[in-house]
Parts: C-alpha cells; sequence; structure tokens
C-alpha cells in the first residue's frame, strides 16, 4: 500500500514537471516564432545597408548653417558609487557655413573655447578597400541573422621584422558595406543594426560600433579600451552616443571592470527654421 502511494506520487510528480516543461518549450518557440516574424533576413539586409551606406557619407555635408548639435558628458561610477569619469563642460557643435565650416565651443573657466573644422575633412565610416587577394567566404552574425560576407585579408611590410595586417569583412551581396576590420588583430565590428536612440522626444534608429586599441601607460603599464558608438546618418555628425571604457592589463588578461569610463551622449538637436 505504500509502495502504491509512493509510485503514485513520482508519477504525479514527473507528469507535473512534463507539463510545466512543455509550457516552457512553448513559450521559448512562441517568442521565437514572434522575433523571427518581425522581419525576414531581406529585410533585415536592406535595413543595414540603407544605415550603413548612409553613415559612410560625410557626417556634417549637407546639414545648413545654424545647425546645432550639442552634446553632454555623463559620469559613470563603480559598484562602490565612486566616479569613474570627471564631469565636463558641454560640448556644442554650430555649422556656421554649409559644406564648409563647423565649430565645437567649450565652456572652460567661464570662457568659451572654440575650435573650427573643415567639413570637406570628416569622413564617414569606411568604404571597403581595394582587393588585393581573393577574399575567403565566411558569416557574421548580428543581430541574430547569419550574414554570408567576404573577408579579405592585406599585408604590408613596414619595417624590416614588423608587418601590418589588415583584414576586412564586407557583406556578400552589398561587397561596398564593410561590418568589421582590424589590423593587426585590433580594429571595430558592426554588432547591431537595431538599436534606438531618443534625442528630445524623437527617436532615432542607430547602428552600434564596437572598437577595441591596446595602448601603454608609463604609469599604469598595459591597458586596453573598448569603445561603443551608437551612429545614425539621420543626425548631424551621425554619433548619438559614445561610452568609452579603459581597462587595465595584467599577465595578459584584461580587467573585469574599467578603471575610467568617458560617457558621451547628443541632448539636443537644433536646426535652422528653414530647413524644419
Amino acid at each position: 500500500m505504500v509502495w502504491s502511494e509512493t509510485r503514485l506520487r513520482v508519477r504525479k510528480s514527473l507528469l507535473q514537471g512534463l507539463v510545466i516543461l512543455a509550457s516552457l518549450l512553448s513559450v521559448t518557440f512562441c517568442r521565437a516564432q514572434a522575433v523571427g516574424a518581425q522581419v525576414s533576413e531581406p529585410e533585415y539586409t536592406k535595413e543595414l545597408v540603407t544605415l550603413i551606406t548612409g553613415l559612410q557619407k560625410n557626417p556634417w555635408r549637407g546639414w545648413p548653417a545654424g545647425t546645432e548639435v550639442t552634446v553632454k558628458y555623463i559620469v559613470e561610477r563603480d559598484a562602490a558609487g565612486k566616479p569613474l569619469g570627471k564631469e565636463q563642460p558641454d560640448l556644442v557643435y554650430k555649422v556656421t557655413e554649409t559644406d564648409k565650416l563647423f565649430e565645437i565651443t567649450q565652456v572652460v573657466k567661464s570662457k568659451p573655447v572654440i575650435t573650427e573644422f573643415f567639413v570637406k575633412d570628416q569622413e564617414g565610416l569606411a568604404v571597403a578597400s581595394r582587393r588585393v587577394t581573393e577574399p575567403t567566404r565566411t558569416e557574421l552574425e548580428i543581430d541574430g541573422f547569419k550574414l554570408a560576407c567576404l573577408v579579405s585579408e592585406m599585408e604590408f611590410r613596414e619595417i624590416p621584422g614588423s608587418n601590418r595586417v589588415t583584414r576586412e569583412w564586407v557583406l556578400a551581396s552589398h561587397p561596398s558595406i564593410v561590418l568589421r576590420k582590424e589590423v593587426n588583430g585590433e580594429g571595430w565590428r558592426v554588432t547591431s543594426a537595431r538599436v534606438k536612440k531618443t534625442v528630445s522626444g524623437k527617436e532615432f534608429s542607430c547602428v552600434e560600433i564596437k572598437k577595441s586599441m591596446r595602448f601603454y601607460s608609463y604609469s599604469d603599464g598595459p591597458g586596453e579600451s573598448v569603445t561603443t558608438q551608437y551612429r545614425c546618418p539621420g543626425v548631424p555628425g551621425h554619433v548619438v552616443e559614445e561610452i568609452q571604457e579603459f581597462f587595465k592589463i595584467r599577465k595578459e588578461q584584461r580587467s573585469s571592470t574599467p578603471f575610467q569610463v568617458v560617457h558621451q551622449k547628443v541632448s539636443e538637436i537644433k536646426l535652422p527654421a528653414s530647413s524644419r
């Protein structure tokens, strides 16, 4: 009798477990279907190509005189509440002559410091380089899509015993679109094309780009910077937000948390009344 009751309880527990497992699998499958149903790979590729093609253009060309972009610095803190950066005055970018000049103003010690730049000297995201070797077919996964790519490698001898190796991944269906680029193992890559950022109540579709670079400090020794950018072709200057994290490297291992963070974000965009 006791043995029969025990077997019944075990069967009941197993049935309950199977019901819970089936429910979880059903939810997961439904979510996967929902995500997959949002956009097909050709539609996603079209979105990606449109955004990156816009980002490859000069980020300040075409914006009329009087266009202003305000960039704020955000002070990040560690788990203990210690600031990882210093408060800094806003940066104000202003187009002074359409397609010719823009300036950056920052108030330092109550005095405006103005630096002027030529629009013609500004560059967008890299366009694919001229191929010198036969590319290899591969895949890059972005936003859950495995995109067919062509990767090419170029090697240049700079000085005896030192070579410069450049690797570039381009979209196979659109060879002008660069998705990743490295020089001697360091570089940048597109990690998402579906990030939304809001500025002054308006939402912008952004491409997320991550960059990495090793450096050496005489006071702290070797380190690595990791920069995350959110770029949108519909914003003057293209960069909507940038987070630069600095890590120390000890015994070839990067620290788990950054010792310094520089976080900049566009807080306001002003366009001349005639262009609104």
